[in-house]
């Protein structure tokens, strides 16, 4: 799962990190794809920028 063998999270910060979350301190760069489009969207160049987020069709 993580790259770095000798790497071991540190539970202890999980609080503050959700808390982070829920209060809207924490963003991330995100660009939504409809999840029809996956395959066009998978297959696009990656470059550093937003992350690929699929999303179900709304009716």
């Amino acid at each position: 799962m993580f790259k770095d063998k000798d790497f071991t999270p540190d539970f202890a910060e999980f609080p503050a990190l959700i808390g982070a979350i829920a209060a809207v301190r924490l963003t991330v760069n995100a660009a939504a794809s409809p999840l029809s489009k996956v395959e066009e969207a998978w297959n696009e160049p990656s470059s550093p920028g937003p992350r690929a987020v699929f999303v179900p069709a709304t009716n």
